[in-house]
Protein backbone atom coordinates (compact mmCIF):
# COMPACT_ATOMS: atom_id res chain seq x y z
CA UNK A 1 0.00 0.00 0.00
CA UNK A 2 1.43 3.80 -1.36
CA UNK A 3 1.86 5.91 2.18
CA UNK A 4 0.55 9.55 1.57
CA UNK A 5 4.19 10.73 0.65
CA UNK A 6 4.40 8.65 -2.53
CA UNK A 7 0.99 8.92 -3.32
CA UNK A 8 1.56 12.94 -3.41
CA UNK A 9 5.25 12.37 -5.52
CA UNK A 10 3.38 10.57 -8.31
CA UNK A 11 0.19 12.50 -8.18
CA UNK A 12 2.83 15.69 -9.09
CA UNK A 13 4.54 13.33 -11.67
CA UNK A 14 1.35 12.87 -13.57
CA UNK A 15 0.30 16.40 -13.63
CA UNK A 16 3.73 17.65 -14.50
CA UNK A 17 3.36 15.57 -17.32
CA UNK A 18 0.07 15.97 -18.59
CA UNK A 19 0.71 19.94 -18.08
CA UNK A 20 4.39 20.33 -19.47
CA UNK A 21 4.42 21.90 -23.19
CA UNK A 22 0.83 22.97 -22.89
CA UNK A 23 1.80 25.70 -19.90
CA UNK A 24 3.81 25.87 -17.23
CA UNK A 25 3.59 23.67 -14.34
CA UNK A 26 3.15 25.93 -11.02
CA UNK A 27 6.63 27.03 -9.55
CA UNK A 28 7.97 25.72 -12.89
CA UNK A 29 7.77 29.31 -15.10
CA UNK A 30 10.47 31.37 -15.78
CA UNK A 31 8.16 34.21 -15.13
CA UNK A 32 7.91 33.09 -12.14
CA UNK A 33 11.83 32.86 -11.41
CA UNK A 34 11.16 36.72 -13.08
CA UNK A 35 13.38 35.77 -16.17
CA UNK A 36 11.06 35.56 -19.16
CA UNK A 37 8.77 38.45 -20.01
CA UNK A 38 5.87 38.01 -23.27
CA UNK A 39 6.04 40.87 -25.53
CA UNK A 40 3.20 43.06 -27.54
CA UNK A 41 3.37 45.54 -30.24
CA UNK A 42 0.96 47.18 -32.83
CA UNK A 43 2.00 48.14 -35.97
CA UNK A 44 -0.63 49.52 -38.76
CA UNK A 45 -3.18 49.31 -36.56
CA UNK A 46 -2.61 45.52 -35.58
CA UNK A 47 -1.95 44.65 -32.07
CA UNK A 48 0.59 41.13 -31.85
CA UNK A 49 0.11 39.61 -28.46
CA UNK A 50 0.47 36.69 -26.99
CA UNK A 51 -1.53 34.13 -29.35
CA UNK A 52 -0.29 30.64 -30.41
CA UNK A 53 -2.30 31.04 -33.16
CA UNK A 54 0.05 30.01 -36.27
CA UNK A 55 -0.94 32.64 -38.54
CA UNK A 56 -0.70 35.04 -35.85
CA UNK A 57 2.66 33.77 -35.10
CA UNK A 58 3.42 34.06 -38.45
CA UNK A 59 2.63 38.11 -38.58
CA UNK A 60 4.29 38.37 -35.39
CA UNK A 61 7.62 37.42 -37.17
CA UNK A 62 6.58 39.92 -39.89
CA UNK A 63 7.10 42.40 -37.62
CA UNK A 64 9.48 45.70 -37.08
CA UNK A 65 9.68 44.51 -33.49
CA UNK A 66 10.20 41.00 -34.03
CA UNK A 67 13.40 42.06 -36.37
CA UNK A 68 15.11 43.94 -34.02
CA UNK A 69 14.64 41.28 -31.63
CA UNK A 70 16.03 38.71 -33.39
CA UNK A 71 18.82 41.26 -34.46
CA UNK A 72 19.48 43.16 -30.92
CA UNK A 73 18.17 41.57 -28.10
CA UNK A 74 20.59 39.17 -27.86
CA UNK A 75 23.19 41.82 -27.24
CA UNK A 76 20.71 42.07 -24.20
CA UNK A 77 21.11 38.64 -23.00
CA UNK A 78 17.44 38.06 -23.93
CA UNK A 79 16.42 35.01 -25.59
CA UNK A 80 13.49 34.09 -27.87
CA UNK A 81 12.07 30.85 -26.44
CA UNK A 82 11.95 28.18 -29.54
CA UNK A 83 7.74 27.75 -28.03
CA UNK A 84 6.41 31.07 -28.03
CA UNK A 85 6.86 33.45 -30.69
CA UNK A 86 6.29 36.43 -28.33
CA UNK A 87 8.44 35.51 -25.43
CA UNK A 88 12.24 36.76 -24.08
CA UNK A 89 14.11 35.15 -21.35
CA UNK A 90 16.92 36.72 -19.62
CA UNK A 91 19.93 34.75 -19.68
CA UNK A 92 23.88 36.60 -19.06
CA UNK A 93 24.92 32.79 -18.35
CA UNK A 94 24.74 31.91 -21.76
CA UNK A 95 24.39 32.80 -25.14
CA UNK A 96 22.51 29.64 -26.03
CA UNK A 97 20.12 29.46 -23.24
CA UNK A 98 18.14 25.68 -23.37
CA UNK A 99 14.50 25.58 -24.56
CA UNK A 100 16.00 29.28 -26.71
CA UNK A 101 17.13 30.23 -30.07
CA UNK A 102 20.99 31.41 -30.01
CA UNK A 103 21.43 34.93 -30.41
CA UNK A 104 22.38 35.00 -34.11
CA UNK A 105 19.41 32.41 -35.50
CA UNK A 106 18.30 34.62 -38.54
CA UNK A 107 14.63 34.97 -38.65
CA UNK A 108 14.35 32.97 -42.00
CA UNK A 109 15.85 30.10 -39.45
CA UNK A 110 13.50 30.12 -36.76
CA UNK A 111 10.32 27.77 -37.84
CA UNK A 112 7.37 29.28 -36.89
CA UNK A 113 6.01 27.11 -33.35
CA UNK A 114 3.19 24.73 -34.66
CA UNK A 115 -0.36 25.24 -31.80
CA UNK A 116 -0.40 22.02 -29.72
Amino acid sequence: METKDELGKRSLAIIFAFMNGKKAPPGFSRHTHGIAADLTTKEKGKEWVVNSNYGHQVGWQRTWLYQWLVDHAWEYDLYQLKTETWQREYHPETDHPEGCWAGKVKVQDRPVPKPK
